[in-house]
């Protein structure tokens, strides 16, 4: 194998561990290496009560609150719900009594 072939060989190998970033930097193969395992050290989960309760902290961060209007609205259309609901059982409840009544007597 000539020299030129070797440096060939070499600059392509040396190409292969370059990756190109979309913001325009080249990092090494080795350097994303190490980010990814620094990443993955700092995400380990803890164990045991620490754990559950930072999963619990920041699960509680993704939650997207109602606003004011929209807490009153959703109020609103649970309480009128639960009104009718209830007349409505009333009312079934006063039919089923009435029938028995009548075929009791």
């Amino acid at each position: 194998m000539s020299d030129t072939d070797k440096e060939l060989e070499t600059g392509a190998v040396e190409a292969e561990k370059t990756v190109t970033t979309g913001k325009g930097d080249d990092i090494t193969v080795a350097q994303v290496t190490d980010q990814a395992e620094k990443t993955a050290a700092s995400k380990k989960l803890k164990t045991g009560r620490d754990g559950f309760f930072s999963g619990v902290k920041a699960e509680f961060g993704k939650i997207i609150w109602p606003g004011r209007q929209m807490l009153i609205k959703g109020s609103a259309v649970v309480i009128v719900s639960t009104i009718i609901l209830g007349l409505l059982i009333t009312v079934i409840d006063l039919i089923i009594r009435s029938g028995l009544e009548l075929i009791i007597k």
